[in-house]
């Protein structure tokens, strides 16, 4: 058997070392990584004009997740003071295993808790030791207090793979020789798991620890501070006693037999597999693509039908105001019509040009929201501006009939939402209240919060109201049917269906409450952001 002299001796014993601080430095390195992701999230949450939800949350934890270049798993989770969970997400779901409104003394001991009451205190980051965690990964927590302004507001705690933090020592050839504990306290973790003592089956290299029988004095350790956490790292050499070589060989000749016999039963019976599921996957994939063209003739019909109705409206609504103005250019043209005559003639087209150029409108605003082109800026808006302007607007229409709108809004009960899109779903809700109320009756617009991150807005009418049947299709353009106004005015009933589809787009709620005869009033529950 060979003897390691003195500079043999040395030697190694200056490659532990050096490997020993390359292992710090590396794990180091990766919790500094996470530390950085980690306080991009805090400045986000400090920050942002308004606090984000969660879901605004989880787009830029994800977005930003792909620059740490990993595909480990990842747990975060936003909690309050007396440490109940609000947001709670990992890197590919929104609170995948039910954590958000339980309360973490269900999960934690008193004495973790403890040290959160503490953590809270300050605005530094603090490790908490390693832990197993249900989703059959071992991971490290990170937390940190969340402020803003002058006050706490809960914290967030995030939990990384310690397979992610310990990988990169083993990336580098240099370590192919050595053998790593790594530990926090009495408790040891590896790159799948926390041990909460020294157990043989440990999984820090490709050889069980039972084929080593290092003692503690061939390992070297450097202890180190991450964060409020102390760590220690160790490293020895993977020598096999001379007296176990051959014990060794016979028990890779055994798994060597044993993985050639496995290897051909597997063999076998992967080849029938195979064939069974090459069968299994023909007739699935002859279903799916029944299914797929049903849908799709499904969809080509609705799209027919759609088609159907829009030249509908066109030729019905567009045909009518184009041939009276041809009818009245003629007359004019043929100087049949004295002065007084064409400007009476003037007088009664405008407003049937306005209809079709708001018609126009409409139908441009619905082709663009069919194509996706249309551009969406949700923004703090004063609900009383957008209705007042909109009462402005619709002023003229308003006075034909002699009716009152009024407004009943607080001045300042902001909304969240698209100002064109919201300013288009009032003002089309109450163009249909004057369109079928009668004269010297009165239109209502009047606003509440509705609990704490929504406003309630009715507007309110007495004219003709509906009956059941209509209510339930005046929003789907298939079946909408055209009703005239107490005036005799017309529509396309294209409008309400784009103000279902607005609302859609905002996150607002609609509902409709109507009688024939009675009125009718549209109630929109509106986010206030």
């Amino acid at each position: 058997m060979h003897r390691i002299n003195e500079n043999e001796k040395e030697n190694r014993q200056s490659k532990l070392e050096e490997v020993n601080q390359f292992a710090v430095a590396e794990f180091t390195e990766s919790l500094k990584v996470f530390t950085a992701y980690m306080s991009g999230i805090r400045s986000y949450l400090k920050n942002a004009e308004e606090f984000p939800t969660q879901e605004e949350l989880f787009k830029y934890a994800q977005f930003h997740l792909k620059d740490l270049d990993k595909s480990d798993s990842l747990i975060l989770s936003y909690l309050s003071l007396d440490h109940k969970f609000i947001y709670s997400f990992n890197r590919n779901l929104i609170n995948p295993n039910g954590l958000v409104g339980m309360m973490i003394k269900e999960l934690r001991d008193q004495s973790e808790i403890d040290r959160l009451n503490l953590m809270v205190k300050d605005e530094e980051f603090h490790l908490f030791p390693p832990i197993n965690l249900i989703e059959g990964w071992a991971g490290l927590p990170l937390n940190f207090n969340l402020r803003r302004g002058d006050k706490s507001i809960g914290y967030i705690a995030s939990i990384v793979s310690t397979g992610s933090l310990i990988a990169p020592i083993y990336q580098n050839n240099i370590v192919n020789e050595m053998i790593f504990t790594f530990q926090v306290g009495d408790i040891y973790f590896d790159q799948e798991m926390v041990y909460d003592t020294v157990n043989e089956n440990n999984k820090y290299d490709s050889l069980p620890l039972t084929m080593f029988h290092q003692s503690d004095n061939e390992f070297i350790y450097s202890d180190f501070n991450l964060y409020g956490q102390a760590f220690r790292i160790g490293t020895a050499y993977k020598v096999i006693e001379a007296g176990n070589n051959n014990i060794a060989f016979l028990i890779y000749g055994w798994f060597a037999m044993i993985f050639l016999f496995s290897l051909s039963a597997f063999y076998r019976i992967n080849k029938y597999r195979k064939l069974n599921k090459s069968l299994d996957l023909t007739v699935e994939s002859l279903n799916y693509q029944h299914k797929l063209l049903v849908k799709k003739n499904d969809e080509l019909i609705e799209s027919n039908q759609l088609k159907d109705k829009i030249f509908s409206i066109v030729g019905h609504d567009l045909k009518a105001p184009l041939s009276s103005v041809h009818s009245v250019m003629e007359l004019m043209q043929n100087k049949t019509l004295s002065s007084n005559e064409c400007m009476n003639m003037m007088t009664i087209l405008e407003p049937v040009v306005s209809n079709a150029s708001e018609l126009l409108e409409r139908l441009l605003k619905w082709s663009m929201i069919n194509t996706n082109k249309i551009q969406i800026n949700h923004e703090s808006l004063s609900l009383y501006r957008v209705c007042l302007e909109v009462k402005e607007l619709l002023k003229a229409n308003a006075n034909q009939k002699s009716l009152e709108i009024r407004l009943d809004i607080p001045k300042d009960l902001n909304v969240f939402a698209d100002h064109n899109m919201l300013a288009f779903m009032v003002r089309n809700i109450v163009g249909n209240a004057i369109k079928f109320s009668r004269e010297n009756e009165q239109i209502r617009l009047k606003a509440r919060m509705d609990g704490s991150k929504q406003v309630l807005l009715s507007i309110s009418d007495n004219g003709v109201g509906m009956t059941s049947q209509h209510q339930s299709q005046i929003f789907e353009i298939e079946n909408s049917k055209i009703k005239v106004g107490t005036d005799g005015e017309k529509g396309s009933g294209l409008g309400l269906v784009m103000v279902k589809e607005f609302a859609g787009y905002n996150h607002i709620d609609i509902e409709v409450i109507s009688a024939e005869h009675l009125g009718t009033t549209f109630n929109l529950t509106i986010p206030t952001g």
